[in-house]
């Protein structure tokens, strides 16, 4: 009894439906909130506002990220659907005259399981989500101090 042969473009159409919208919106969410945070700190002053908008750049580095293994799995997943074959299975090339020349291989998968960088993509989901909640609770925390200290 063999198993059938695998679906790749089908898997790279439905991985590529499942991650991009909830990708997308953690990476528009997260960059929001990094955005009010340091919109927030424009009209402050002194060295407080400096750490506010320093911790703001470090909290964009895992949504940067993010935007970047987001495309390149992305990538990925359309080459499957595209080619229909394993990722393993395809080879690039450039001819001399600079086209681009695509060889399909069957059976050269080092893998049964291609490498798509899932890994990496839900580790700095994650992240993002992190820093976006953090950048959220500073807004909170300077929106607050600025109340306080204007009497109002």
């Amino acid at each position: 009894m063999s198993t059938p042969p695998v679906d790749w473009a089908a898997l790279g159409r439905g991985g590529s439906r499942a991650i991009a919208t909830p990708t997308l919106l953690i990476v528009a969410g997260s960059g929001a909130m990094i955005v009010l945070l340091v919109l927030a700190t424009i009209g402050m002053g002194g060295a407080g506002a400096w750490v506010l908008r320093t911790v703001g750049a470090l909290l964009a580095i895992p949504v940067i990220m993010l935007t970047i293994r987001r495309a390149q799995v992305l990538r990925r997943f359309a080459e499957m659907e595209r080619t229909g074959e394993h990722p393993d299975n395809v080879i690039h090339a450039t001819a001399p005259d600079g086209q681009e020349i695509e060889v399909i291989v069957p059976g050269a998968e080092r893998t049964v399981l291609p490498r798509l960088g899932l890994g990496g993509l839900t580790g700095y989901s994650i992240g993002a989500l992190a820093s976006g909640g953090l950048a959220f609770g500073l807004f909170l925390i300077v929106g607050i101090a600025r109340l306080v200290s204007s009497g109002g």
